[in-house]
Protein backbone atom coordinates (compact mmCIF):
# COMPACT_ATOMS: atom_id res chain seq x y z
CA UNK A 1 0.00 0.00 0.00
CA UNK A 2 1.09 3.45 -0.82
CA UNK A 3 2.08 6.22 1.86
CA UNK A 4 2.90 9.99 1.56
CA UNK A 5 5.87 9.70 3.44
CA UNK A 6 8.31 10.69 0.42
CA UNK A 7 6.03 12.94 -1.86
CA UNK A 8 2.15 14.28 -2.18
CA UNK A 9 -0.28 13.93 -4.82
CA UNK A 10 -1.40 16.02 -7.22
CA UNK A 11 -5.04 16.12 -9.04
CA UNK A 12 -5.27 18.16 -11.98
CA UNK A 13 -8.05 18.13 -14.75
CA UNK A 14 -10.88 20.28 -16.14
CA UNK A 15 -13.22 22.08 -13.50
CA UNK A 16 -15.66 19.64 -12.72
CA UNK A 17 -13.62 16.52 -13.12
CA UNK A 18 -14.16 15.73 -9.25
CA UNK A 19 -10.77 16.40 -7.71
CA UNK A 20 -12.06 17.76 -4.77
CA UNK A 21 -14.64 14.26 -4.24
CA UNK A 22 -11.41 12.44 -5.18
CA UNK A 23 -8.93 13.92 -2.98
CA UNK A 24 -11.24 13.59 -0.14
CA UNK A 25 -12.06 10.05 -0.92
CA UNK A 26 -8.20 9.07 -1.19
CA UNK A 27 -7.34 11.05 1.75
CA UNK A 28 -10.07 9.18 3.52
CA UNK A 29 -8.64 5.63 2.25
CA UNK A 30 -4.78 6.43 2.82
CA UNK A 31 -5.54 8.05 6.15
CA UNK A 32 -3.85 11.07 5.20
CA UNK A 33 -4.55 15.11 5.04
CA UNK A 34 -5.72 16.51 1.78
CA UNK A 35 -6.60 19.91 0.32
CA UNK A 36 -8.15 22.05 -2.54
CA UNK A 37 -6.33 24.63 -3.53
CA UNK A 38 -8.96 27.01 -4.27
CA UNK A 39 -10.51 26.81 -0.79
CA UNK A 40 -7.22 27.70 0.53
CA UNK A 41 -6.92 30.47 -1.60
CA UNK A 42 -10.60 31.81 -0.62
CA UNK A 43 -9.84 31.07 3.06
CA UNK A 44 -6.07 33.08 2.79
CA UNK A 45 -7.63 36.01 1.18
CA UNK A 46 -11.18 35.95 2.72
CA UNK A 47 -13.38 36.27 -0.56
CA UNK A 48 -14.41 33.63 -2.93
CA UNK A 49 -12.69 32.34 -6.19
CA UNK A 50 -15.68 34.56 -7.97
CA UNK A 51 -15.15 37.60 -6.10
CA UNK A 52 -11.46 37.37 -7.13
CA UNK A 53 -12.09 37.38 -10.63
CA UNK A 54 -14.64 39.94 -10.06
CA UNK A 55 -12.39 42.42 -8.38
CA UNK A 56 -8.66 41.44 -9.02
CA UNK A 57 -9.00 38.93 -12.16
CA UNK A 58 -7.72 36.28 -13.69
CA UNK A 59 -4.15 37.46 -13.45
CA UNK A 60 -4.03 38.11 -10.31
CA UNK A 61 -6.02 35.14 -9.09
CA UNK A 62 -3.38 33.03 -11.20
CA UNK A 63 -0.02 34.66 -9.28
CA UNK A 64 -1.49 34.08 -6.64
CA UNK A 65 -2.76 30.36 -6.72
CA UNK A 66 1.32 29.74 -7.78
CA UNK A 67 1.75 31.01 -4.71
CA UNK A 68 -0.14 29.23 -2.78
CA UNK A 69 1.01 25.55 -5.12
CA UNK A 70 4.76 26.44 -4.24
CA UNK A 71 3.86 27.03 -0.28
CA UNK A 72 1.73 23.59 -0.28
CA UNK A 73 4.16 22.32 -2.63
CA UNK A 74 6.82 22.89 0.74
CA UNK A 75 4.55 21.40 3.22
CA UNK A 76 4.53 17.93 4.41
CA UNK A 77 3.26 15.58 1.92
CA UNK A 78 -0.74 15.25 1.62
CA UNK A 79 -3.56 15.06 -1.43
CA UNK A 80 -4.10 17.94 -2.91
CA UNK A 81 -6.79 18.94 -5.53
CA UNK A 82 -5.46 21.48 -8.12
CA UNK A 83 -7.36 24.88 -9.75
CA UNK A 84 -8.37 23.43 -13.26
CA UNK A 85 -6.01 26.10 -14.49
CA UNK A 86 -2.97 25.83 -11.88
CA UNK A 87 -0.64 24.00 -14.38
CA UNK A 88 -0.36 27.56 -16.13
CA UNK A 89 2.84 27.11 -17.63
CA UNK A 90 5.96 24.66 -18.71
CA UNK A 91 7.80 25.72 -15.52
CA UNK A 92 5.07 24.75 -12.54
CA UNK A 93 4.11 20.89 -14.80
CA UNK A 94 8.11 20.23 -14.28
CA UNK A 95 7.65 21.89 -10.64
CA UNK A 96 4.84 19.58 -9.54
CA UNK A 97 5.99 16.70 -11.54
CA UNK A 98 9.10 16.73 -9.69
CA UNK A 99 7.83 17.70 -6.34
CA UNK A 100 5.03 15.10 -5.92
CA UNK A 101 2.42 12.47 -8.11
CA UNK A 102 0.84 14.18 -10.55
CA UNK A 103 -2.41 12.49 -11.36
CA UNK A 104 -4.75 13.86 -14.19
CA UNK A 105 -8.88 13.05 -13.89
CA UNK A 106 -9.81 13.04 -18.02
CA UNK A 107 -13.71 13.59 -17.60
CA UNK A 108 -15.32 13.51 -21.15
CA UNK A 109 -16.78 17.10 -22.30
CA UNK A 110 -20.43 15.08 -21.74
CA UNK A 111 -19.63 14.77 -18.17
CA UNK A 112 -18.11 18.21 -17.62
CA UNK A 113 -21.50 20.04 -19.60
CA UNK A 114 -23.36 17.88 -16.91
CA UNK A 115 -21.50 19.36 -13.70
CA UNK A 116 -20.38 22.66 -14.65
CA UNK A 117 -24.41 23.42 -16.50
CA UNK A 118 -25.49 23.04 -12.24
CA UNK A 119 -23.83 26.93 -11.58
CA UNK A 120 -21.84 25.87 -8.89
CA UNK A 121 -20.14 29.27 -8.39
CA UNK A 122 -17.22 28.50 -11.64
CA UNK A 123 -16.53 32.78 -12.51
CA UNK A 124 -15.17 31.43 -16.47
CA UNK A 125 -18.66 29.24 -16.62
CA UNK A 126 -21.42 30.42 -14.29
CA UNK A 127 -22.96 32.94 -16.81
CA UNK A 128 -22.93 30.49 -19.93
CA UNK A 129 -25.77 29.27 -21.84
CA UNK A 130 -25.05 25.62 -22.61
CA UNK A 131 -23.63 26.57 -26.07
CA UNK A 132 -21.10 29.06 -24.53
CA UNK A 133 -20.25 26.55 -21.81
CA UNK A 134 -19.65 24.01 -24.70
CA UNK A 135 -17.32 25.66 -26.29
CA UNK A 136 -15.40 27.44 -23.25
CA UNK A 137 -14.74 23.66 -21.95
CA UNK A 138 -13.63 22.60 -25.30
CA UNK A 139 -11.26 26.15 -25.56
CA UNK A 140 -10.40 25.55 -21.98
CA UNK A 141 -9.18 22.22 -22.87
CA UNK A 142 -7.48 23.15 -25.59
CA UNK A 143 -5.30 25.31 -23.50
CA UNK A 144 -4.38 22.42 -20.86
CA UNK A 145 -4.42 19.53 -22.40
CA UNK A 146 -0.71 19.38 -23.22
CA UNK A 147 0.25 20.31 -19.45
CA UNK A 148 -2.35 17.99 -18.29
CA UNK A 149 -1.07 15.12 -20.30
CA UNK A 150 2.24 15.08 -18.67
CA UNK A 151 0.69 13.54 -15.72
CA UNK A 152 2.49 10.08 -13.97
CA UNK A 153 -0.72 8.89 -14.47
CA UNK A 154 -4.22 9.74 -16.11
CA UNK A 155 -7.53 7.99 -14.98
CA UNK A 156 -10.71 8.47 -17.13
CA UNK A 157 -13.81 9.35 -14.94
CA UNK A 158 -16.56 9.18 -16.90
CA UNK A 159 -17.84 5.98 -16.54
CA UNK A 160 -16.27 5.05 -12.93
CA UNK A 161 -17.16 6.23 -8.97
CA UNK A 162 -15.16 8.50 -7.05
CA UNK A 163 -14.53 4.83 -4.86
CA UNK A 164 -13.37 3.13 -8.30
CA UNK A 165 -11.31 6.68 -9.52
CA UNK A 166 -9.47 6.52 -5.77
CA UNK A 167 -8.59 2.95 -6.13
CA UNK A 168 -7.21 3.02 -9.51
CA UNK A 169 -5.03 6.17 -8.49
CA UNK A 170 -3.53 4.10 -5.42
CA UNK A 171 -3.26 0.76 -7.46
CA UNK A 172 -1.21 2.46 -10.11
CA UNK A 173 1.13 4.57 -7.52
CA UNK A 174 1.76 1.46 -5.53
CA UNK A 175 2.16 -0.26 -8.96
CA UNK A 176 4.56 2.37 -9.85
CA UNK A 177 6.87 2.68 -6.74
CA UNK A 178 7.33 -1.11 -6.21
Amino acid sequence: MITLTEKPILLCGMMGSGKTTIARILARRLNCPWSDLDRIIEKRKGRTIPELFDTEGETYFRQLEREELERVLNEPPSIIALGGGALQSQEVVNHVRNTGWLIFLDAPQSVLLERLGRKTGRPLTDSLNKDELRQKIDTLFAQREGFYRQAHITIPVGQLTPFEIAEQIEEQIDTMTR
